[in-house]
């Protein structure tokens, strides 16, 4: 009996601290709220609230950007032997400027006299450019952000959009991986402004994985709408173009990028198609090599950069079709360079391809230099052309230009 009794009460004592009925032990720091406030470009608040058994000693803050590898902190001051602490923190935007539209992430780390520590984990927000106020429109595609007051702007962009990404559909089956955000400024110079405000360089357009959104400026009205029909789908291409490479984008020559991107326009530019003429007849055309890096800084240079960009991209896919585009790309994403990628999938020379898109310039419309200045030029193009029946062709002096200063998703307007 006895021995019964005593195995009955071990077994309530087991089932009381084990199981549901055990009790949890409260944790020694804890978070009880936190928040943050900000103004573009002026600056970001945050604040938090700790409680825990032992006096607090030590809050620090972290914060760190997207696209910013570095991570900041500051140690803020706590008062006294508090199980009870508030921290707050303000950064000075001037200091440390963000790009519009990161992704900003904090957290806190707390210490007390005992040693416990808390780290608790990242919250994050979206650094949005709040001096406007932005309306929305979405699809599964595409979110759009316009701030200008015609209401039926972002409407008008959405339809864009999805003709946009339709057409290098046709190039690159199954574009869009995940949906694209579109910012569209009510006008060159608020867009400007975010840009500078930011400590970033001025572009015409600009579309990047990195950043995650495409930002462009448009007024309202039918002049705004014809804006976005060529800038949209332009930025729409280069957004795709970074999917489909990944982590390889940077690796994909601008001469590619910027050729299917200006391809992904509506209807052709005539600027464009004049630049090509005139460097075509002047003997001025840069070389295929040069077209590998960023566009040049002066205007009738970069107008020329696109053209030439787009007829080589149009050469490639009326001669050896859309498959070889993407196996272009792919080659570039796992990490060929400008004439690599070129040897890999087309089995020849940088040069060579270069000789023969000029060979199909006529193709276009395009009338040729009927001479070339540079001997030592001519002696590689007899070469590349196949001698003596070659010389019946014309031939162009490519100047190179200055590689610096472009950026890679920027709009020729």
């Amino acid at each position: 009996m006895n021995r019964c009794l005593i195995c009955l009460l071990a077994t309530l004592l087991a089932l009381a601290t084990a199981g549901p009925w055990r009790a949890e032990a409260e944790p020694l720091i804890t978070l009880v709220s936190q928040e943050h406030s900000y103004s573009f470009a002026r600056q970001i608040h945050f604040e938090a609230e700790f409680s825990s058994v032992s006096p607090i000693t030590s809050v620090t803050l972290f914060f760190a950007a997207q696209d910013d590898l570095r991570v900041f902190h500051a140690e803020l001051p706590v008062a006294g032997d508090q199980t009870k602490a508030g921290a707050g923190y303000t950064l000075d935007l001037a200091e440390y400027p963000l790009r519009p539209f990161a992704r900003v992430e904090f957290w806190w780390r707390v210490e007390t006299r005992d040693g416990s520590v808390l780290e608790t984990a990242p919250a994050a927000f979206l650094y949005a450019d709040n001096r406007y106020d932005w309306q929305r429109v979405a699809d599964e595609d595409f979110q759009i952000y316009w701030a200008a007051e015609d209401p039926g702007l972002g409407y008008t962009a959405l339809r864009i959009a999805r003709d946009g990404l339709e057409r290098i559909g046709t190039i690159l089956p199954d574009a869009l991986a995940q949906p694209a955000t579109i910012y569209i400024y009510p006008s060159l110079d608020d867009y400007r402004s975010a840009l500078q405000l930011a400590g970033l360089e001025w572009i015409g357009g600009h579309a990047d994985l990195e950043w995650d959104v495409i930002l462009l400026s448009a007024a309202g009205g039918p002049n705004g709408s014809t804006e976005l029909q060529k800038k949209i789908p332009h930025e729409i291409a280069h957004y795709v173009i970074g999917q489909r490479a990944g982590g390889g984008s940077n690796q994909v020559p601008y001469w590619l990028h910027e050729g299917l991107a200006v391809g992904n326009e509506p209807w052709p530019d005539p600027a464009l198609t004049l630049v090509l003429q005139q460097a075509a007849e002047d003997g001025s055309l840069l070389s295929l090599e040069t077209l590998c890096g960023p566009p040049p800084d002066a205007q009738p240079d970069a107008l020329l950069f696109y053209a030439q960009s787009a007829s080589v991209v149009r050469y490639l896919r009326n001669h050896h079709g859309d498959l070889v585009i993407r196996q272009l790309l792919a080659a570039y994403a796992d990490g060929a360079d400008c004439g690599g990628g070129v040897e890999r999938i087309l089995g020849m020379p940088l040069e060579q391809l270069e000789a023969d898109w000029f060979g199909n310039l006529s193709e276009e419309g395009v009338r040729v230099a009927p001479y070339i200045s540079d001997p030592a030029f001519l002696l590689m193009w007899i070469g590349l052309l196949g001698g003596g029946t070659a010389l019946a062709s014309t031939f162009y002096l490519a100047r190179p230009r200055n590689d610096g200063g472009g950026e890679r998703h920027e709009s020729p307007t």
